[in-house]
């Protein structure tokens, strides 16, 4: 306060955030500006206070919570891509989708998914987003997506309706399951081939447990 009314008497019109305690202990934050004024031949040290401390509370709100956001964007294992939702406009991705679409930051920013290719069905596209639209969110929906190399990939997808600048956008999350179900489908295969040998297979076969409860026979 004494800084700025030195200034202030230095012939400088000063503005600054200040910090008053109130008499009931209380702590705000105030915009000053003030000058010096003449006011018969007398110099006056003329000062404006502006209650900030709301203000200045949101602000530093709404900092956190970017901070926040911008860390758990940036960190996320899984891959995240920030897009618009009326034309699938392409914001933001972060580093974990770079490594699993095969598409750098810059080559995919400004740019539509249709125009990437990005969904193999453009079928589930339409009908994620029919069901973003009616209830704000969507998990877990499987689907498969196309990388840059051109190589199919399997994916699980969950995607969250938001606002950004007054613009409807969407903010997706989505991992790589490819070899999950190439491992579920020779599960199943496998399966399938183990009892296709034993409904017809010639001789009798009987399962039993050790307790010598039968659990299975084949036909023959």
């Amino acid at each position: 306060m004494e800084q700025l009314r030195l200034r202030a008497f230095g012939g400088e019109r000063v503005s600054d955030f200040v910090k008053f305690e109130r008499h009931d202990g209380t702590l705000v934050e105030v915009y000053l500006s003030g000058a010096m004024v003449d006011v018969d031949g007398e110099p006056h040290f003329i000062l404006s206070l502006l209650d900030m401390t709301e203000q200045r509370r949101m602000e530093r709100e709404r900092e956190q919570a970017e901070s926040k956001y911008t860390a758990l964007f940036a960190t996320n294992p899984e891959a995240v891509v920030v897009t618009r939702l009326r034309d699938g406009l392409i914001l933001a991705q972060n580093p974990a989708c770079e490594r699993y679409s095969g598409y750098r930051s810059d080559q995919v920013i400004g740019r539509s998914v249709a125009e990437l290719r990005f969904w193999v069905r453009e079928d589930d596209r339409a009908a994620v987003v029919a069901r973003l639209e009616a209830t704000g969110t969507v998990s877990n929906f499987a689907s498969s997506f196309r990388r840059a190399d051109g190589r199919e990939i399997d994916v699980l997808l969950s995607v969250a309706r938001i606002q950004i600048e007054g613009e409807a956008c969407a903010i997706w999350t989505w991992r790589d399951v490819t070899e999950q179900r190439r491992v579920e489908r020779q599960r199943v295969e496998a399966g399938a081939g183990y009892r296709a040998l034993f409904e017809t297979s010639l001789d009798g076969i009987l399962i039993g447990t050790s307790q010598n409860t039968l659990v299975d026979a084949n036909p023959a």
